[in-house]
């Protein structure tokens, strides 16, 4: 494995062949391997934004180091759920633009980057988690699920280790047995964003939406579909934040999250972005 320093001071571990790895089911950045290493300012519409620079490496060293983190957290993450590695929230935000990602905030009019921290009830916003859980452990859930179109990524990240930590689960959505899918497919449930309600299912298009903050069944098939989930909690994996700028990459589409219990860590606090990509037309 060779390492190539971006313009950013992210060390990327390349592999020795000059191919680019896989780029799963998401449309990445073409791979450019002729040519010394060089830095090229990319022009920004905004003077106060960060500016991109691509970095090209020579065939000896393997990669583009600009974007090459988010492209292989990423596929990694559409191929097993999720994945993890270390770096800089602003490094990745500077990578997601060269990727076929397209940031969205969780509420309208707010910042694109939130801010988790725990909260008591009465601080939190209508219809989270924060409102119906505090502090305490939060159940398995997809983040953005009042939104008609929620992430397909989502990247949270840590500047300092916590002892709490975040529970995984992986759906096979066609592994499951078969009334289970048809509760999941079927049954509805009423989002509630405390502005607007839609009626939904827990799978649909391919991927999975959940959050009791923000939704109530709607019928008997959906209250077998929450039970599903609170059951599955049983099975989830715990993910340690155990380093400082550790990164944590979830396929919002396949994975569940859940945080454990944070009411004696106060001061956790993680950072996240969300994402959706952009559907490529194949030929």
């Amino acid at each position: 494995m060779g390492e190539v320093r971006d313009c950013e001071g992210y060390t990327a571990s390349c592999p020795p062949s000059t191919r680019a790895p896989a780029p799963a089911s998401v449309a990445v950045l073409s791979w450019l391997t002729a040519g010394h290493l060089a830095c090229e300012p990319r022009r920004s519409a905004q003077p106060s934004a960060r500016v991109a620079r691509t970095c090209l490496a020579r065939r000896t060293g393997a990669c583009m180091a600009i974007g090459n983190q988010l492209t292989e957290l990423v596929a990694a993450a559409r191929k097993d759920g999720w994945a993890s590695g270390t770096g800089k929230l602003e490094v990745l935000r500077v990578q997601a633009q060269w990727l076929e990602l397209t940031p969205m905030a969780s509420r309208r009019g707010q910042s694109r980057v939130d801010v988790l921290r725990p909260v008591d009830p009465g601080d939190a916003p209508r219809r989270s988690l924060s409102a119906t859980y505090g502090s305490g452990a939060q159940p398995l859930h997809t983040d953005g699920a009042h939104l008609s179109s929620p992430p397909d990524i989502v990247i949270l990240s840590a500047e300092s280790p916590s002892p709490v930590p975040t529970m995984l689960w992986r759906g096979d959505h066609w592994r499951t047995p078969y009334e289970v899918r048809e509760n999941l497919a079927h049954g509805l449930f009423i989002v509630d964003d405390g502005t607007a309600r839609f009626l939904a299912p827990a799978f649909g298009s391919g991927r999975y939406r959940f959050d009791p903050g923000c939704m109530r069944p709607a019928d008997s098939r959906a209250r077998r579909a929450f039970a599903y989930f609170e059951e599955a909690l049983a099975s989830a994996i715990a993910f340690n934040w155990t380093e400082p700028d550790q990164v944590l990459v979830l396929d919002n589409r396949a994975v569940l999250h859940a945080r454990a219990d944070a009411a004696a860590t106060p001061e956790r606090e993680l950072k996240r972005l969300m994402f959706r990509v952009k559907k490529v037309e194949r030929r």
